[in-house]
């Protein structure tokens, strides 16, 4: 009764954990980085790459894995985290779990990036 995650998400589980592999190199990097809480503009910096291709990169990553959205993946995922079912994919074994060395992203200047964002147009 007092679930954390909806239980429409228990279909969707299956269908991500066995389309985990179809995920290029690239799209896997991201995927850990938006599980640790990156947004494109985080994830760029850390991969040396443009915003824009993270968010390709993002969305591919969504579709391949039949979610809704970011937040739909992140539920998908910390529910197979949560029934243990993702530690039968010994490179994924670790994708939920605090990484010591992770210190986190940068902080993000707002009013630098809105002030970048206004005079680009």
């Amino acid at each position: 009764m007092n679930q954390i995650v909806p239980t429409h998400l228990n279909g969707k589980v299956d269908y991500v954990l066995n389309n985990l592999a179809r995920l290029s190199p690239r799209e896997k990097s991201v995927l850990r980085l938006i599980v640790r809480g990156g947004n494109a503009k985080q994830i760029a910096g850390e991969l040396h790459l443009s915003p824009r291709t993270v968010e390709t990169h993002r969305e591919r990553v969504i579709m391949k894995l039949g979610a809704d959205g970011t937040l739909d993946l992140l539920a998908t995922l910390l529910q197979a985290f949560s029934e243990h079912r993702i530690n039968d994919f010994a490179e994924w074994r670790d994708i939920m779990r605090p990484d010591p060395q992770f210190t986190g992203f940068p902080p993000v200047n707002l009013k630098e990036n809105a002030e970048s964002e206004l005079s680009r147009h």
